[in-house]
C-alpha cells in the first residue's frame, strides 16, 4: 500500500504579468465554471492551471470541488490548491473517478 502523497505535488505558479487569462472556479454541482466573483482587477498573485493539474478550494473540498483541468493556462484564486500527479505513476483522469 502507498500513499497518495507520494505521487502528487503541489503547484504554486502565479499569473503574474500574463494578460487576457481566463479565471475559473470549481463547484460540485458543474465541475468547472467561469468566476465572476474576482477579487480584484490585479491577477498577478491568481495560480495558473496548465493541462492535467487538479484544482480545488480547500474551504468546499468535503463537498468534492475539485476538477482536472485539461486544457492548456487558466487562472484560479490563489485561495485554491493546485497540483499534479506523477503521470508516469498515476493517470490523472483516473484519480478524478
Amino acid at each position: 500500500m502507498t500513499k497518495l502523497r507520494e505521487y502528487i505535488f503541489e503547484v504554486n505558479d502565479r499569473v503574474g504579468d500574463i494578460n487576457d487569462i481566463e479565471v475559473f472556479g470549481v463547484n460540485n454541482q458543474t465541475g468547472i465554471e467561469v468566476s465572476w466573483r474576482k477579487v480584484s482587477e490585479d491577477l498577478s498573485p491568481y495560480k495558473i492551471i496548465r493541462k492535467n493539474c487538479f484544482a480545488y478550494n480547500p474551504y468546499r473540498v468535503n463537498i468534492w470541488s475539485i476538477w482536472l483541468f485539461t486544457w492548456e493556462l487558466w487562472a484560479v484564486s490563489p485561495a485554491y490548491i493546485v497540483f499534479k500527479v506523477d503521470e508516469n505513476k498515476i493517470i490523472p483522469e483516473l484519480l478524478l473517478q
